[in-house]
């Protein structure tokens, strides 16, 4: 993953597709790719939510904290979703090599709910009969 992601493979993602095309061009300086070769961890019980991580390429392992294991496969609806560690995942391991998208969490939360805002504006103003 040598070159950037064009925005419309960055559209196909959630929740970046939620986001407008400035906030996009915005994000694209902040996004880190990541290659992850088969069998390594990606995070395990005591990490951080601190990333939000998409899968571009390969399977990985999910484990969930009752023990159950998902498997991910890139180019599934499920993959063009974002992951972080905490939550409903305990440990994640790659199946085989992989490549990932990583964006800092907090920065993803704050364009989101500028994005929310701004359309929650709008929304006054057109029902207030001012746009």
């Amino acid at each position: 993953m040598n070159k950037p992601l064009h925005p419309d493979q960055l559209r196909s993602l959630t929740p970046l597709n939620a986001l407008s095309s400035r906030q996009l061009q915005e994000l694209r300086t902040q996004l880190i790719p990541q290659p992850l070769l088969a069998g390594e961890l990606l995070f395990g019980p005591d990490s951080a939510p601190t990333s939000s991580y998409f899968l571009l390429a390969g399977a990985l392992a999910l484990q969930h904290h009752d023990g159950e294991e998902q498997r991910l496969h890139a180019g599934t609806m499920e993959s063009l979703h974002a992951f972080s560690a905490g939550s409903r995942v305990k440990r994640i391991r790659a199946l085989d090599d992989c490549s990932l998208l990583i964006i800092d969490s907090g920065e993803l939360d704050r364009l989101l709910a500028w994005r929310q805002s701004y359309q929650d504006l709008l929304l006054e103003l057109a029902m207030a009969g001012e746009l």
